[in-house]
């Protein structure tokens, strides 16, 4: 008979951070894309604060943080975090997002050019 695999998971885990992917379209807006599979647009807040783009949430436990024996973990849950420095390039200001499919993508336009350059 196989041992039972033993649990050594912490009851605690710190926050974790979303796969998160950042390109420049060609349209010259600079996208953020995080992966929060599983999650409610509920679950997450976007805080912009100067030139700093952060989400934080929470994703709930699919149930290996309540199972006895833990044989495979590898689907983060707990509490996330991202902070991203945005290049002062773009203008956060005017920054938009749509959460779909688990996916949320955060569109951060160019500054706005001077008529005076």
């Amino acid at each position: 008979m196989a041992q039972p695999v033993i649990n050594l998971a912490p009851r605690w885990r710190p926050p974790w951070v979303p796969n998160t992917d950042v390109f420049i379209e060609t349209s010259g807006d600079l996208i953020v894309c995080l992966e929060l599979s599983g999650i409610q647009s509920s679950d997450f807040k976007i805080n912009k604060e100067g030139n700093q783009l952060h989400v934080t949430g929470n994703r709930p436990s699919f149930g290996a943080a309540s199972a006895q024996h833990v044989l495979v973990h590898e689907i983060n849950a707990g509490p996330f975090d991202c902070a991203l420095d945005i290049p002062p390039d773009f203008d956060l200001s005017r920054a938009s997002s749509v959460y779909a499919n688990g996916t949320l993508r955060i569109t951060v336009p160019p500054v706005a050019k001077s008529l005076d350059a």
